[in-house]
C-alpha cells in the first residue's frame, strides 16, 4: 500500500454524488510542492488518474485500504491559464459558490 502524503491540508468545498458518479472540490494547501519536485505554474505538468471497480474499505478514512486499480493513465496540461488573483481565490474559498 502506498503512504499517506501528509504534507498537505485540503478542505471540502463542495461535493455531490449520485447512482454512477461522485465530484468533490477541494482547495488543497501544500499540494503543489512536495519533497522532490514541485508544480511548474506556467509550464507542462504531469498529473495522474486512477479508476477501480471496487469500492474502498472505509470511505470515510484516508487512510483506508482499497483494492487494485482497474486503469490508470497520465496526461499533461499547462496551469498558465489557470492562474486567478489571490484576493479572489481566498474569497471563493471562504465563500464557494452552492
Amino acid at each position: 500500500m502506498p503512504t499517506m502524503y501528509s504534507g498537505a491540508t485540503y478542505k471540502v468545498l463542495s461535493s455531490s454524488r449520485n447512482s454512477t458518479h461522485w465530484m468533490t472540490e477541494v482547495a488543497c494547501t501544500g499540494c503543489s510542492k512536495w519533497s522532490g519536485g514541485q508544480l511548474k505554474p506556467d509550464g507542462l505538468n504531469t498529473f495522474a488518474w486512477a479508476v477501480g471497480k471496487r469500492a474502498v474499505a472505509q470511505p470515510s478514512s484516508a487512510s483506508s485500504t482499497f483494492y487494485e486499480h482497474s486503469n490508470v493513465g497520465t496526461f499533461t496540461s499547462s496551469l498558465a491559464n489557470a492562474k486567478n488573483p489571490q484576493a479572489a481565490f481566498r474569497q471563493y474559498i471562504s465563500n464557494p459558490p452552492r
